[in-house]
């Protein structure tokens, strides 16, 4: 399943081993120690992106940008009334918000009108 598809081999719990095993992986890290993070990130940013030519591009749904800025933006409030030390249940709120809005573009919050939108762009023929 895997032939033909970027792949990165990591090897984690490099805290727990003194000695320099041989290995195929391209990233050692460890989770405990934040060793290797970094360079695990840019190594997945560069599988994900680098191989596309830079003429792609992304399609999005207007209402699909608009609810994950609404998500973005409900989940930077949490994080302020986390640093200020609000009440679990105002954070709560937010985060609620948050998960509200992913859950319109799969579809497990979708309310009514997106419903009606989604049916008014496409042709469902009898």
């Amino acid at each position: 399943m895997l032939r033909g598809k970027p792949l990165i081999k990591v090897l984690n719990k490099i805290d727990l081993t003194r000695d320099e095993t041989e290995t195929d992986a391209d990233v050692l890290t460890s989770a405990v120690t934040g060793a290797g993070i970094q360079k695990l990130k840019a190594l997945l940013y560069e599988k994900s992106f680098s191989d596309r030519s830079e003429d792609v591009a992304f399609l999005i749904e207007e209402r699909h940008y608009d609810a994950l800025k609404r998500s973005y933006e409900a989940l930077e409030r949490a994080i302020r009334a986390c640093e200020i030390g609000r009440e679990l249940d105002l954070i709560g709120i937010d985060v609620k918000e948050a998960w509200d809005a992913l859950g319109e573009i799969t579809g497990e919050t979708a309310t009514e009108a997106i419903i009606e939108e989604i049916f008014a762009k496409f042709c469902v023929g009898k």
